[in-house]
């Protein structure tokens, strides 16, 4: 697994990092966060709270990402969540973006009760 320094990112909007967090399915009406953070500059680029991120939710944010920002990532990191399995390797293929699999995230933190 290579890791991504602030060296190795040259520019910003060039590594974006994206992934899901409170998954509980012991409480359902917990609610999942969908985060995108620019890995130059640190900044949370978009966060989408539901109760389940299904691919089409990742997309449509990334959509919204690409237009608000002129332009997509050379590269994407995100875990190898079904969320983004599903729909995002298309979006992908068709912006040219690279995406980087990694092992799956430990969930940031438990769903409020």
């Amino acid at each position: 697994m290579s890791v991504l320094t602030k060296a190795t990112v040259r520019l910003p909007s060039w590594v974006w990092f994206a992934a899901t967090t409170g998954r509980n399915r012991a409480h359902p009406n917990c609610f999942r966060a969908l985060t995108v953070v620019d890995a130059y500059t640190r900044e949370c680029l978009a966060i989408h709270v539901d109760q389940g991120i299904k691919g089409e939710q990742v997309v449509a944010v990334m959509d919204r990402l690409l237009f608000e920002r002129g332009g997509a990532p050379d590269k994407i990191r995100v875990d190898n969540g079904p969320e983004f399995i599903s729909r995002l390797d298309h979006w992908a293929y068709i912006n040219r973006v690279t995406l980087d699999f990694q092992q799956a995230w430990k969930a940031y933190g438990q769903c409020l009760r």
